[in-house]
């Protein structure tokens, strides 16, 4: 399935993909906020935000802060490792051979990415 990025305001084209796109994990520490951004056409979208208090009092903000800030990277980090596992199984299919191969069965690269993808 391929999102495409629909936002009021900002342009794209059709061929940015949502799945192609790099996941940043912005942090303001003087705000106590942590974004989720999607890097594209030179711009961060922000698209999410990382809360772990229900107050809106500062010492709330900045006693989570931390805990949010490592929440938001180790999804940026999960996201963009999964499009690199992606991109690879893809180029290795794409990679020319001497002999047929006689399904995706027999792919090495991709039998891994499931694996790991699975679990």
């Amino acid at each position: 399935m391929q999102l495409t990025l629909r936002i009021d305001g900002i342009e794209t084209d059709d061929t940015d993909k949502v799945e192609e796109l790099e996941l940043l994990c912005v942090s303001k520490k003087r705000y106590g906020s942590v974004e989720l951004c999607f890097r594209g056409g030179g711009w961060n979208i922000p698209f999410a935000k990382i809360k772990l208090y229900d107050s809106n009092r500062a010492i709330d903000a900045d006693a989570t802060f931390e805990s949010a800030k490592f929440l938001g990277e180790e999804i940026c980090r999960r996201w963009n490792l999964q499009n690199e596992k992606i991109a690879e199984a893809i180029n290795c299919v794409r990679i020319p051979v001497d002999h047929e191969l006689e399904s995706m069965d027999n792919n090495p690269l991709l039998k891994s990415f499931l694996k790991t993808s699975i679990q």
